[in-house]
């Protein structure tokens, strides 16, 4: 080991003692600094003209910054490692110092990797120009740490690889052009393999694209670490150096147990999802729905074999959790009539066949390909009715105590949603799958509440999300007495009080008293995936609970210990110190059911003591969409599907000012580059 060491810190002084090393970082940092300095600059004037425009739709610095930076430093790379690797052997070939080497008590092992890990350390300070640049998005934003530590790592990693071939080409001849030339080539090569891919499937394909440098960063790109693609690295490092070693007595074993290595890796592969949201892995609710199939499935991409890539990343994650899964990729120009049978009439459509049973994928998403599955397999429409007409939160009012962001999560579980007037109507359509009551703010007339009664009792199913009973001047909630009653018929009993929350961790998160903050569940199907996962209830009420005669009622979860209930509802002020108020854990939210006599049909209900919950100002903190879709799954008899759910994007913006832009522009394309010739000036200047 320690020769080794003295052979690359002899090969890392030469590369410093002459021009080439500070060329290259010269180089680099200019090349790097422009693409940085452009893609900073489109990136904020979008973020700019999309807040100007008000559109919402969000932006990413990993996804629109960081990763395509990442992969046009792969390929720069490709042009760069050539000029390090290619003076190795063939310089020490070249001015005679080889035979001292040859004849030096040293190894050849030794020298082959002392001079590797010399022109990887280089490499690594190429890198680290990059890095200085980036530590600007850090200073005037948020991008997520993980990926980019993960697309560093496969930069290294694919970097050492063609270092390591590069290594072994310069060993072969004395001349640096020849050895720089082939290594550029053979990089070409290995980058340029991946492509057969994007229009051929066949078996063959499959290799030469597995074989290709850039298909196995991809994933480090993304921040996924990626077993398969980690070993490809290490293997390929090690064959380079070994033929670099010349033991051709045993190239066929090595290279046998490499392949062996490789595939076995690829059948049994394993990563890890670097980004804050895991945006890369499925969610629990596909992983739970694919693993529990009792038959085959096939996945059939429609499109023109030039395009097949688009998908392979998301379909490939389906193929990988289940031996049920196939995938098939179809390219309509050449066989139409499995396109025309399939009803296809664009080009980049999936779809997902289950026993005969067809659905076509309503997007190229997790969202859009799991929403298939579960068409195919529940194979009826599932309805979600919600009251209105008596001040209930409306699923087409977009502002922020509207429901329409409900109404959305729910269209991508596959239901469908609608309105309902009982006061026009006093009777449930028969279509409904689920009721609905978000927060009237007025009572009930007792026609409607007969209504539920009715359709409860007879089978049906009902969410009900009472807030309150706040008098607070104009936004007086009315007490929905008849409706409070009917409820505690079936055993759940409404205090009128309000729930302050007093936890320290929720006025962390910027939440005040008024939301209670649920962190721990009680054992229930709508619950038991929740676990870790944080709810949010504001201006919510307690409540008891009951069996009765017909009804089996169960506790789904409650407010902290620190959380108190007033009885004081129309006053603003409002004392949590109060020697009157009730003392927390209190009942939040219940889930029962109700025995109607009948077979295989059963009365189900879940009250929450909160509706604001589930409003677009807050159905997306924390576990609170999750919880939303898993009690309209288990109230529509779905248990299967209960589980939490793929998260979006976040949305990482950043601002800057006209003069902090100039500033990045003036370190990235000229400070930078500047330091590296001060520095290999001053070097020269000692040792002239």
């Amino acid at each position: 080991m320690r020769n080794i060491f003295i052979i690359c810190r002899k090969e890392l002084r030469s590369y410093f003692v002459s021009p080439i090393a500070y060329l290259l970082l010269i180089m680099f940092a200019l090349i790097f600094g422009f693409f940085f300095w452009n893609s900073l600059g489109y990136f904020v004037l979008m973020g700019m003209q999309s807040q100007m425009r008000g559109e919402q739709f969000p932006m990413n610095l990993n996804e629109q910054i960081v990763r395509p930076l990442l992969s046009n430093v792969g390929v720069i790379g490709l042009f760069f490692i050539p000029m390090i690797s290619m003076r190795l052997f063939a310089e020490e070939k070249r001015i005679g110092t080889i035979e001292l080497l040859a004849t030096s008590p040293i190894r050849d092992i030794e020298v082959i990797i002392g001079k590797w890990l010399a022109a990887v350390a280089l490499y690594a300070c190429l890198l680290l120009i990059t890095a200085v640049n980036f530590l600007f998005l850090f200073k005037y934003g948020n991008p997520d740490w993980k990926p980019l530590a993960i697309g560093y790592l496969g930069l290294f990693l694919q970097a050492g690889s063609l270092l390591a071939i590069g290594t072994f080409i310069s060993s072969m001849t004395k001349n640096q052009i020849i050895a720089g030339a082939v290594t550029f080539g053979v990089c070409i090569i290995l980058w340029v393999l991946e492509w057969v891919s994007g229009y051929e499937t066949a078996t063959w394909a499959k290799v030469l694209a597995y074989i290709s440098v850039m298909a196995h960063y991809e994933s480090f790109g993304k921040g996924v670490l990626d077993l398969k693609d980690a070993i490809y690295y290490a293997t390929l490092i090690f064959v380079g150096l070994f033929l670099a070693a010349d033991i051709a007595v045993y190239v066929a074993i090595i290279i046998a147990a490499v392949v062996v290595v490789n595939v076995l890796a690829n059948r049994y592969d394993k990563s890890y999802d670097g980004t804050a949201n895991k945006r890369y892995s499925l969610s629990d609710q596909t992983k739970k729905i694919v693993r529990e199939l009792n038959q085959d499935a096939t996945i059939r991409y429609f499109d023109q074999s030039t395009r097949y890539n688009q998908a392979k990343d998301i379909l490939d994650q389906y193929s990988t959790l289940s031996p049920k899964i196939h995938i098939e990729y179809v390219d309509p120009d050449k066989s139409p009539e499995v396109a025309r049978a399939a009803g296809i009439k664009n080009y980049g459509a999936a779809v997902v066949e289950i026993g005969g049973k067809k659905e076509e994928a309503k997007s190229l998403t997790e969202e859009g390909i799991t929403g298939a599955f579960i068409r195919v397999l529940k194979n009826r429409t599932r309805t979600v009715c919600f009251v209105n007409g008596s001040g209930e939160h409306q699923i087409d009012d977009s502002d922020r105590n509207g429901y329409s962001r409900f109404k959305e999560l729910l269209g991508k579980d596959e239901y469908e949603s609608k309105s309902i007037n009982l006061l026009q109507k006093a009777e449930i359509p028969a279509d409904c799958t689920v009721i609905v009551v978000g927060g009237p703010m007025s009572d009930y007339q007792q026609p409607e509440v007969d209504a539920i009664k009715t359709y409860v009792e007879g089978g049906g199913r009902a969410l009900f999300m009472l807030d309150a009973p706040l008098k607070l001047g104009k936004s007086e909630i009315a007490d929905n007495d008849a409706l409070a009653k009917q409820l505690e018929f079936w055993g759940v009993t409404l205090n009128k009080d309000l729930i302050l929350d007093l936890n320290p961790v929720g006025q962390l998160a910027g939440l005040g008293p008024q939301v209670a903050l649920v962190s721990a569940y009680e054992s229930h199907p709508i619950v038991n995936e929740m676990k870790g996962n944080a709810t949010g209830f504001p201006l919510s009420r307690s409540m008891e609970i009951k069996n009765g005669d017909k009804t089996t009622v169960e506790k789904l979860f409650t407010s902290s210990e620190t959380s108190v209930a007033t009885t004081n509802l129309s006053s603003p002020e409002i004392d949590p110190n109060d020697p009157k108020n009730k003392k927390g854990p209190l009942t939040i939210a219940a889930a029962g059911s109700y025995t109607t006599g009948k077979e295989n049909s059963q009365g189900r209900f879940v009250v929450v003591g909160s509706s604001s919950w589930a409003a677009n100002s807050f159905i997306n903190f924390n576990g609170n969409r999750d919880l939303a879709l898993n009690i309209m799954n288990w109230l529509s008899s779905d248990e299967d599907l209960i589980s939490i759910r793929p998260k979006e994007q976040d949305d990482r913006r950043i601002t800057m000012t006209q003069s902090q832009f100039s500033w990045v522009r003036l370190t990235s394309q000229f400070l930078l580059p500047l330091v590296v010739i001060l520095f290999g000036v001053s070097v020269w200047w000692r040792r002239r």
